[in-house]
């Protein structure tokens, strides 16, 4: 239930024992009579957005949600690309310094004949981490590849997208 208040209401302020007191009535000799605008209710209600307002910024929220969606994928597409790079780098690293021994150990082999292992063990040994290198460089950079390829696309997509 709606209640309106009488434009012509009176409002008195006074001071009583030394307090401001207001009142709809005199209430005493100093009492002043207050000037008190009354603002008319607003004559239309607030109106519920249209059904293309709706639409928009449905459209609007599906688009931010996309371009946050995209943009946490494009993240964690470049940590996976920097994350097989660093394994790679730690791999390719480990396998070069076991090569590095077996040389040592093979130039060790050709001057000392009571060598730990034979001269062809250690060839054997070389070989096969020479093999494992190229291997491993062959795997990262085919996926390595394929992540940025997918990365590339991403970004493609994300630039597509309005701002």
């Amino acid at each position: 239930m709606l209640c309106s208040i009488n434009a012509s209401a009176k409002i008195y302020k006074c001071v009583v024992n030394g307090k401001t007191v207001y009142s709809d009535e005199v209430c005493g000799d100093g009492a002043q009579e207050m000037d008190i605008k009354i603002t008319p209710a607003p004559s239309k209600p607030a109106q519920a957005p249209s059904t293309q307002e709706i639409e928009k910024l449905t459209e609007d929220m599906a688009r931010d949600r996309q371009v946050r969606e995209l943009d946490r994928a494009i993240v964690a597409q470049e940590r996976k690309i920097e994350r097989l790079k660093n394994d790679f780098n730690d791999t390719i690293q480990r396998l070069e310094q076991e090569l590095a021994d077996v040389r040592s150990d093979l130039d060790r082999a050709w001057r000392d004949k009571s060598a730990k292992y034979t001269r062809q063990d250690l060839r054997d040994k070389k070989r096969d981490i020479q093999n494992q290198i190229s291997d491993i460089r062959r795997r990262h950079y085919t996926e390595v590849g394929k992540a940025q390829d997918e990365l590339y696309q991403l970004r493609k997509k994300r630039r597509r997208l309005p701002q």
